[in-house]
């Protein structure tokens, strides 16, 4: 089964975020929109794992999640991966929150390493991936569009509590990736 470690959002953020997207849609860019249903904040895509993987990866999870404390998040900067010339991915980013959430991610890459989970190749950064632009139509429209969006959002800061770490099973389909929650890790609370 294809998995990946994130942490959910919730509902309000979500729809907060989908607010954004709207925002930048009025730029007419041809971008492939992540689902709000479907936001999160990954941590760790693992790819296709079997069942005794997924076993293995549940058991580190519960032992990270047993030795992290639960914390606030902060949505506080809109931006593009690369930057906006030349932009494919659209994303907010978090930080208040961000040393939390980088110790997290670090400590999932050398617990699952030791299960032969490779590593992630690239330095880990604190982001949600809102969408994924398909080519170049509008993209100076678009860029507008986020520097005005990115001054809102400095403006209207998004809080949330991260609580758990979710292990999600991902299904692709034509259209679009459904995730389904496999089980959830209750951060500590003191």
């Amino acid at each position: 089964m294809r998995t990946f470690i994130a942490i959910t959002l919730p509902q309000g953020i979500k729809e907060a975020l989908s607010q954004v997207q709207n925002q930048l849609k009025k730029s007419g860019a041809e971008v492939r929109w992540v689902k709000p249903e479907n936001i999160h904040l990954t941590l760790k895509f693992l790819g296709e794992i079997d069942e005794e993987t997924l076993q293995s990866v549940c058991a580190a999870l519960e032992g990270i999640s047993c030795r992290h404390r639960f914390y606030t998040a902060e949505i506080s900067s809109l931006g593009s991966f690369p930057r906006n010339a030349s932009a494919r991915v659209l994303w907010v980013g978090i930080e208040q929150g961000k040393e939390e959430t980088e110790t997290l991610s670090q400590a999932i890459e050398d617990e699952l390493s030791t299960k032969k989970i490779p590593r992630e190749e690239r330095e880990f950064q604190s982001h949600i991936t809102l969408g994924r632009l398909t080519s170049n139509l509008n993209r100076f429209r678009l860029i507008e569009q986020l520097l005005l969006a990115a001054s809102r959002l400095k403006e209207n800061k998004l809080c949330f509590p991260v609580r758990s770490l979710t292990l999600y099973k991902s299904t692709l389909s034509p259209a679009g990736p459904g995730y389904e929650i496999i089980q959830e890790f209750s951060l500590q609370t003191n």
